[in-house]
């Protein structure tokens, strides 16, 4: 009587299935190195140097065939033959309805369906953090209500986000900025 069930006590019971390790990873030739087929692979087993080189490997893929000293025009131009190139377009109605405001009730309904762990961007904000200051709002407001307050005066970090989406669709993101790294 009285105990609650909870997410780890039904866990208790589960098998749980060792994550996948990486022992060793293949370190990759440093560029002045001339590997010959006589050359021995140097395995790499710190996990953290691993990690940093999949990082390294996935900026290179990233930027391969991109050259630091590439016209900005011949970029803009492969650009525009690329998006030229696509068959599918956006129907008007699609259109106008992309070119609306982000509304607070759509902020509110991504935060009620996003998956836990996940982060949305490189700041390790996971979806949690957001939807714990959402239900501080929430319970702020309530409390104002019920003590006869405006609920209008506790800050609301839905109206926060609102005006920063809105503000990105209206002008972009400020190119000197590392605000859109890893999207």
């Amino acid at each position: 009587e009285g105990e609650t069930m909870s997410k780890k006590w039904t866990q208790l019971g589960k098998q749980r299935k060792p994550r996948d390790l990486i022992r060793a990873l293949r370190k990759p030739p440093e560029p002045h190195d001339e590997l010959s087929d006589s050359d021995e692979a140097v395995y790499e087993r710190d996990s953290e140097k691993q990690a940093e080189i999949g990082k390294n490997y996935h900026d290179g893929i990233q930027d391969a065939g991109i050259s630091p000293d590439e016209d900005i025009n011949e970029r803009e131009s492969a650009i525009e033959e690329a998006l030229d190139s696509i068959i599918s377009k956006v129907s008007p109605d699609d259109k106008a309805e992309m070119g609306k405001d982000v509304t607070d009730e759509e902020i509110i309904e991504i935060l009620k369906v996003v998956s836990k762990g996940k982060a949305p961007g490189v700041n390790g904000l996971t979806y949690e953090f957001w939807k714990v200051l959402l239900n501080r709002e929430t319970q702020a407001k309530q409390a104002k209500i019920k003590n006869g307050e405006d609920p209008n005066e506790v800050f609301s970090i839905i109206t926060v986000l609102r005006v920063l989406y809105n503000n990105i669709l209206r002008h972009g993101v400020e190119a000197e900025t590392e605000f859109t790294l890893g999207w």
